[in-house]
């Protein structure tokens, strides 16, 4: 009977957990609404689609693939790290993107990764009024690369836009097979190390 009621006792709290979890996320789509982001008129207008991949996550080697679209063209772009997380890949490809853009532009930025669309939406404003800490009082992950892409996003217009992945939408099974390509290419470049997630700085 013991064992039965402490299972019991941490189903409950699970459950509770659940609950709470679910209804923070009700209150953040309430009062935290995606903002529209203005174009600029004079603006080059980009479309780029980012994507990442970790073969063994965490800790396997990963990689993200980019593809970039203004006017007709379209250019592809990939690199990968021999040891890293697929969020910080996900992270980096839009990272990279933004900051490869030589001139401030618009730019509608394309991901499957709802980690990063709501990191650069709703939770960035809160994290950095908090000193980088989260809401449960802890350190946020991969703070290096939020500030890099905080930056890289500001000077820009950017308008982040969640895709549904596996689905068949072509620039993402493009950026997925770039992503898995630099992947098991960084497997055999042990050198290429993903700073942030060895913790260094």
């Amino acid at each position: 009977m013991e064992l039965e009621m402490t299972t019991s006792t941490h189903a409950r709290r699970k459950t509770a957990a659940g609950r709470a979890q679910h209804q923070y996320q009700k209150h953040l789509r309430k009062n935290f609404k995606t903002p529209v982001v203005e174009f600029n008129p004079r603006f080059k207008t980009v479309k780029v689609f980012s994507d990442g991949s970790c073969l063994r996550n965490p800790g396997g080697p990963g990689g993200y693939g980019i593809v970039f679209q203004f006017r007709g063209e379209e250019r592809e772009f990939s690199d990968g790290f021999h040891s890293t997380t697929n969020n910080r890949m996900e992270m980096m490809g839009a990272l990279i993107a933004l900051e490869r853009l030589k001139f401030s532009c618009n730019v509608i930025l394309h991901s499957d990764s709802q980690y990063l669309k709501n990191g650069m939406t709703l939770w960035m404003k809160g994290w950095k009024q908090n000193g980088w800490i989260t809401a449960d009082k802890k350190p946020v992950k991969n703070v290096d690369l939020w500030k890099r892409l905080d930056l890289a996003a500001s000077r820009h217009n950017v308008r982040w836009n969640w895709v549904k992945g596996h689905a068949g939408h072509r620039e993402n099974e493009i950026c997925d097979r770039l992503a898995k390509i630099a992947a098991y290419a960084a497997a055999d470049t042990p050198h290429k190390k993903d700073a942030g997630f060895f913790g260094i700085k």
